[in-house]
């Protein structure tokens, strides 16, 4: 069987990075802190959580060595059953390419991290009645040292908790008054700092986790921006992450913008039968 295209992969992990970043957390540790912006940036945690459904506008773009990919799409997450269903389109393919296809994924994160892609990038590559590839990255991030299903234990791993995550690794400072979606929003920016973070963790497995995964990319720190609502509801979510991992001779950078609506709406996310689905490992990938 041939090999899955390498557009393929460069696209699942431009999605892996751009959402993924979600999902490495850990607990919050008790220190004074002003209260405005934390308190504000605080609410809007448990105001969007109570939502228990969203849909979303995601952008990501990676860039380095001269070269630069780029994704956009959006979908729906499920809070309530740790689902987000998702269409990602590459900009600018070249003309006729594979890659001109769009992709449908489902992130499952009930129990560890498991992904499921399909796209016509994948005709001609999977076994007869198979139209998904299931991807377990868990197991993936395990292979390289990092315990992410202790990591996701340690907290509730919703794409909220990003905002308990600015909450408490730095101060975050009000920028000012910005339209978002045609809604007015408080826009918030605070530094993200991991190896703070990684210190402060009680748990022994979930700490080397987060060094390790410190390690492998080369990212001590990162900007987060976010916009609320007058309501309480976050409105969008930018982080910007500069990797160099040990080894590499050049930086790459991965941005990612998200902006949410439809608080409470339906969500419907289905993950795919194990019928429809081929394991990326059993393809030898």
């Amino acid at each position: 069987m041939a090999r899955i295209p390498v557009v393929l992969i460069a696209g699942l992990l431009a999605c892996v990075g751009g959402v993924g970043y979600v999902y490495l957390q850990t607990r919050p540790a008790e220190r004074p802190a002003p209260v405005l912006h934390v308190d504000r940036v605080a609410q809007a945690v448990a105001t969007t959580t109570s939502a228990q459904s969203f849909r979303f506008k995601l952008s990501v773009s990676a860039s380095g060595a001269g070269r630069s990919l780029g994704f956009g799409g959006g979908g729906s997450f499920d809070l309530e059953h740790k689902l987000v269903g998702m269409t990602m389109q590459l900009e600018n393919p070249p003309a006729g390419s594979p890659a001109a296809y769009p992709m449908e994924l489902v992130l499952d994160y009930s129990h560890g991290f498991v992904e499921y892609l399909r796209s016509r990038m994948l005709d001609g590559h999977l076994p007869a009645g198979k139209t998904w590839v299931k991807i377990d990255v868990g197991k993936v991030a395990g292979q390289q040292g990092v315990d992410l299903d202790r990591v996701l234990q340690a907290q509730s791993a919703d794409p909220t908790q990003m905002l308990d995550l600015l909450r408490r690794s730095s101060s975050p400072v009000l920028v000012g008054k910005e339209q978002v979606g045609g809604v007015s929003t408080s826009h918030y920016r605070a530094t993200v700092d991991l190896r703070r973070l990684a210190a402060l963790e009680t748990d022994t497995t979930v700490r080397e986790s987060l060094r390790r995964a410190i390690e492998l990319s080369g990212a001590t720190s990162y900007p987060v921006d976010v916009w609320i609502d007058a309501d309480g509801y976050l409105r969008r979510m930018r982080t910007t992450v500069v990797e160099a991992p040990p080894g590499s001779t050049t930086a790459a950078t991965v941005s990612v913008t998200e902006e949410l609506s439809d608080f409470g709406a339906p969500a419907q996310v289905t993950v795919p039968s194990a019928a429809e689905v081929a394991d990326l490992e059993e393809l030898g990938g």
